[in-house]
């Protein structure tokens, strides 16, 4: 027995009793059963419900129609497709990304929980840049074009960390010299300039980003019990592709994987199952008059051969299955949610698939496609009209056939007559356009909005400016709800789930790592509705921030101790009219503008000047009579200095008179 069919032998009774709670890890043995039942499961259930439907869709957007041929002839007839689904999807695919990515930023981000809006800022602008990596814009046309072909488009989020090393190339200028053969002094060398070399340096640096996949409806299998489009609605999702040999091996590396030897992946390369999904594949390709089978690896490359390995994922679990027969990973959902999103175009209530736009126009595209080719048979025959003949006539049948300047040799007149051909189709064109305006009630994209042009056949609504605006706005409106439906069901869920995995994986050696482990922020879509407020916030903003900015308001707000943040008045500006290089409208102030900022206004400037030349000059008056009056003290102080001199001076003679006279007096 080969290992496959050991795969999807049933469980055996003990583990059919066994209930694993979230915490337990499962065996491969089990894991590997459950996953390929389950599979086989979900692939019978769309086998037998939509496979079918996407063969159809295929053939309706590329208007496929088989040719045919006038009866018991090789002559063809008419058949000419009509692209009615083509024309509805690609007039629907501009206007509802341009509603999605029409503002920037495309996304807003609300504070929650204690969050400043500057830390959701930082967010919404780490959000942005890892998205721009991702391509984003690219991954979600895919898959709003597969839900408006087939009814659903997916998309896969997750997280990659790890460690890479590539080649780097440093440029540098070095002195460039030359031989020269010189006769006396033998051979030289000289300096000749300067020459740029390639030095190479190896760069080592850890990837830690989020991922973005678009995954194909036709290799996506959704539990058969799911009750809506959303994914997370269901127990578990399945999806089926064929990796490499190559990329299988590059896993070996991570301890969470089981990879086979080379010898063993090779065997199942050469050996993989096929599926009812790669029939529909290719049925693309048939429908052209071409030929391609998905699983044929289309490289005489060993390490490009592919395998098949089914992915099953559930809420606590995560299971890769190699070649239906070995668990390479087998290990719990470390995410904690089903990291895939469903974008629809039309849900049916209580089922997973939901309604594209070529399921929904498919019979009056076919209807629109035999009235136009009956007509166009009608037409070939009124200008080729078929011949009669009387029996026994000789004339051979190239001579009877019609064509410019023919002359016929009879020798009755009812030999040879041409046959009268009704105008039966003679309505075709009516029924055509009253084809159109069905299929435009049907999917709400009007020929004046999908196209810029008036319907086919007139349009009485579209004699006035008002009519015309009533219809754009009405088409607008059916857009608007299908982005408001793909918002809710589709980008906001992957945008905060994106959040969740930058809170489990945060950004390494970055200034937003601490903002993304301290806050928590939800994200919310900027389209559809929601652009509605900002144009109406884009009018009463002048006057909203004049108020604001009004000196007597700002003044009775500091009374209260609060003051306007101009910083986010500025932000939310900014915001509004899509510039994002916010930081060259705000920034700090310089030394010089602060020294100036704290100098008054000019006129009060004058005035204090003058003030100051006033208060000088009272001061130079001052001082002038300060040094009158010391000028007066000290001529006082000079004649009363030389009064005293002289007094010393008089004592000073008396002193020596007295002296001489007690030395000249006679002894007794």
């Amino acid at each position: 027995m080969s290992t496959t069919e050991e795969a999807i032998q049933p469980l055996t009774p003990k583990q059919e009793q066994t209930v694993y709670t979230p915490d337990e890890l499962w065996t491969d043995d089990f894991a590997v059963k459950v996953a390929i039942h389950d599979f086989n499961a979900a692939e019978a259930y769309r086998t037998q419900n939509q496979d079918w439907k996407w063969r159809n869709a295929d053939e309706l957007y590329q208007a496929w129609v088989v040719q045919k041929f006038w009866e018991g002839t090789r002559i063809p007839r008419a058949s000419i497709g009509v692209y009615v689904a083509f024309e509805q999807i690609e007039s629907m695919l501009p206007k509802i990304l341009g509603a999605i990515f029409g503002d920037n930023p495309w996304f807003q981000a609300d504070p929650i929980m204690g969050t400043s809006a500057e830390q959701a800022r930082q967010w919404r602008n780490l959000l942005l840049n890892q998205l721009d990596e991702t391509r984003v814009r690219e991954i979600f046309r895919r898959c709003i074009k597969s839900a408006l072909i087939y009814g659903n488009g997916i998309m896969k989020l997750s997280w990659d960390v790890c460690e890479y090393e590539k080649a780097s190339w440093i440029p540098r200028m070095q002195p460039k010299q030359e031989s020269q053969m010189d006769a006396l002094a033998g051979m030289q060398r000289r300096f000749s300039g300067y020459e740029r070399v390639l030095d190479k340096k190896s760069i080592k640096g850890i990837k830690n980003a989020p991922i973005l996949d678009y995954y194909s409806i036709k290799d996506c299998y959704f539990d058969p019990n799911c009750s809506s489009p959303q994914i997370q609605d269901g127990r578990y999702f399945c999806t089926r592709r064929l990796v490499s040999v190559d990329d299988l091996d590059a896993l070996r590396e991570k301890s969470e994987y089981k990879i086979p030897d080379k010898n063993t992946l090779l065997e199942w390369a050469r050996h993989k199952p096929s599926t009812q999904g790669d029939s529909t594949k290719s049925m693309a390709e048939l429908y052209r008059l071409g030929f391609w089978s998905p699983q044929i690896d289309q490289t005489v490359d060993p390490g490009g051969l592919r395998i098949e390995v089914i992915e099953y994922i559930t809420k606590d679990r995560l299971v890769w299955v190699g070649n239906r027969s070995k668990a390479i990973l087998n290990m719990p959902n470390s995410y904690g949610f089903i990291n895939y999103y469903n974008a629809f175009y039309t849900d049916v209530l209580d089922r997973p698939y939901s309604m594209g736009v070529c399921e929904v126009v498919e019979g009056e595209q076919r209807l629109q496609s035999s009235v136009l080719n009956a007509r166009l048979d009608e037409l070939a025959l009124s200008i080729h009209r078929p011949v009669k003949k009387k029996r026994g006539v000789s004339t051979p049948q190239y001579m009877l056939r019609v064509r410019p300047g023919q002359v016929v040799e009879v020798t009755d007149k009812d030999d040879y007559s041409l046959m009268e051909t009704e105008n039966i189709t003679a309505n075709a064109y009516v029924e055509v356009n009253a084809s159109e305006l069905r299929v435009q009630k049907t999917t709400g994209q009007a020929d004046l909005y999908a196209s810029g042009v008036p319907s086919s056949g007139g349009n009485s609504a579209s004699r006035t400016a008002t009519g015309i605006g009533a219809q754009v706005q009405a088409s607008g409106s059916r857009i608007q709800y299908l982005v408001e439906n793909l918002e809710d069901s589709f980008i906001t869920p992957m945008l905060n789930d994106l959040v969740k995995l930058n809170q489990m994986f945060p950004p390494i050696g970055t200034s937003e790592a601490e903002a993304i482990a301290m806050s928590q922020v939800k994200l919310s879509m900027r389209a559809s509705a929601k652009m509605q407020s900002r144009m109406s916030l884009l009018q009463t903003f002048p006057l909203v921030f004049q108020t604001l900015a009004n000196p007597a308001f700002v003044s009775q707000l500091a009374a209260q101790g609060v003051t306007p943040n101009w910083a986010e008045l500025m932000a939310v500006l900014t915001d509004m009219t899509g510039y994002r290089n916010r930081a060259d409208l705000i920034r700090p102030l310089t030394p010089e503008e602060k020294q100036q900022l704290g100098q008054p206004p000019a006129t009060e400037m004058i005035r204090m000047q003058m003030q100051k030349e006033r208060i000088e000059g009272q001061e130079r008056i001052t001082d002038k009579k300060l040094e009158a009056q010391k000028l007066l003290e000290g001529q006082k102080l000079e004649t009363t200095a030389e009064t005293e001199d002289n007094y010393a001076a008089l004592e000073l003679i008396k002193a020596i008179l007295q002296e001489r006279q007690q030395k000249e007096r006679p002894t007794a």
